[in-house]
């Protein structure tokens, strides 16, 4: 669907019978991602307003980009409601942005491979240059989300060294070091920045929300980490508090290839393998550069269908020949062991 169409549709659904609760909230989720945009990007001054081509008036989202909610209509995860929007914004404005900008764009839409490629077809700007520490940060970021942590550590050690104070950099140089085994550095990165956060609530209804507001969102967190949040959510026991968490967590991080794949480990470690695999299912189709899920989905596949004949033959041949192809081994990796039963 070309950019156009997406801004004005022909239609105006506003209008439609029973639709006024999809309207707000297409509103609302074109709102947050106008917001969101800029942080990821890493960049000021970002404006989207959507103007009536004739009379230059401002229009609500669901009448501006009427082609788009047609479109978001019929997409059920919020994830993916997301990556549309940001792909409606990339469209718009992605020539004015720098390509480590567009690479950080790229890694939230879940594009991370092709993020990468922007990087190898160019050299480095000087150390002294304004964009070096966030060139490197990106670079760091776009490596990370490839699962590729050797290589990204050295990025974000290079982006910490250029700019100490810079909280993205910490993170991101924290996330890699944890990656790495380096935990107890990571982790204090972590806690220094934690003393940005303000007091926990009280154990309300609303704490485990507060908390993640506080700790983990991109707009207001003061630790917006998958790699930690997996860490934070592996601790909690209260069910409530633990389902929420894992919700919220969810729609935060799915670009993150680390957070999906460790929460299929945590749904898997608590006994519950249909969702685990539909995780590491889900990811790998997606993904399918990615070593260790792979790996660890083929392991699961062998234990719960040794014969490879009842569950996705095909898939599982197909990984199988994926994963030979590319001469991947469990050296260095976590790889699981499952004590399923039988």
């Amino acid at each position: 669907m070309s950019f156009l169409k997406r801004l004005f549709g022909k239609n105006d659904p506003g209008n439609r019978p029973n639709q006024t609760a999809q309207v707000d909230q297409f509103n609302q989720e074109w709102f947050a991602a106008v917001k969101r945009f800029p942080i990821v990007a890493q960049f000021n001054n970002f404006r989207f307003d959507l103007k009536h081509p004739d009379t230059g008036d401002i229009m609500q989202p669901h009448e501006g980009i009427a082609g788009t909610f047609e479109d978001w209509l019929q997409v059920e995860s919020p994830w993916d409601r997301r990556r549309l929007l940001f792909e409606l914004l990339l469209n718009a404005v992605g020539r004015s942005l720098k390509n480590w900008q567009l690479a950080n764009i790229l890694v939230a839409i879940r594009r991370p491979d092709q993020a990468i490629s922007l990087f190898n077809q160019e050299q480095a700007p000087p150390p002294d240059s304004e964009d070096y520490a966030d060139y490197c940060e990106a670079h760091a970021r776009a490596l990370q989300y490839l699962q590729r942590p050797q290589e990204a550590i050295e990025w974000a050690q290079k982006a910490h060294t250029a700019a100490k104070d810079n909280k993205t950099i910490q993170l991101r140089l924290a996330d890699a070091l944890i990656m790495t085994g380096e935990c107890d550095k990571g982790h204090a990165i972590y806690s220094a920045r934690m003393k940005d956060a303000p007091p926990s609530k009280a154990q309300t209804e609303e704490h485990v929300k507060h908390m993640f507001d506080t700790l983990f969102s991109l707009e207001s967190g003061a630790v917006p980490s998958p790699v930690f949040a997996i860490d934070i959510g592996e601790k909690l026991s209260d069910p409530q508090q633990v389902a929420e968490f894992w919700q919220l967590a969810e729609i935060e991080f799915y670009d993150s290839p680390y957070f999906r794949m460790h929460h299929a480990y945590y749904h898997l470690n608590h006994g519950d393998i249909p969702r685990a695999m539909a995780k590491l299912l889900t990811l790998v189709q997606e993904m399918p550069w990615l070593r260790e899920p792979s790996i660890n989905l083929d392991l699961l596949f062998k234990k719960l269908d040794p014969t490879g004949t009842k569950m996705m033959p095909e898939f599982q041949q197909q990984l199988r020949q994926y994963i030979k192809k590319n001469g991947w081994t469990t050296e260095d990796m976590r790889a699981l062991d499952f004590n399923l039963g039988n």
